[in-house]
């Protein structure tokens, strides 16, 4: 109604307007989200790769080796899962 009172147009008029300054305003949506979908994506890629890293013994030792630089434990310490997410634990 606005947009025909101070326009002085007629209501298809006005709806044409609308849509077009709801076009203009929508344009840089996409660029917008960007934070919001890199911030869900780390979430999402961090949450996955934490369980190998605390339980795979592959991987707790390739991780310690690379940044961590502790003594690894005996093997007959970290004969399970458990044992090995109890190990990496330590440094965390």
């Amino acid at each position: 109604r606005n947009v025909m009172l101070v326009d002085g147009a007629s209501w298809e008029e006005a709806r044409g307007r609308l849509v077009a300054i709801g076009a203009c305003c929508r344009r840089h949506d996409r660029l917008i989200d960007i934070p919001y979908h890199l911030a869900l994506s780390t979430a999402v890629v961090s949450g996955a790769l934490s369980v190998p890293l605390v339980f795979s013994w592959h991987m707790a030792v390739w991780f310690d080796t690379h940044f961590v630089n502790m003594e690894l434990p005996n093997p007959q310490d970290v004969e399970t899962t458990l044992e090995v997410g109890a190990w990496t634990w330590n440094y965390m």
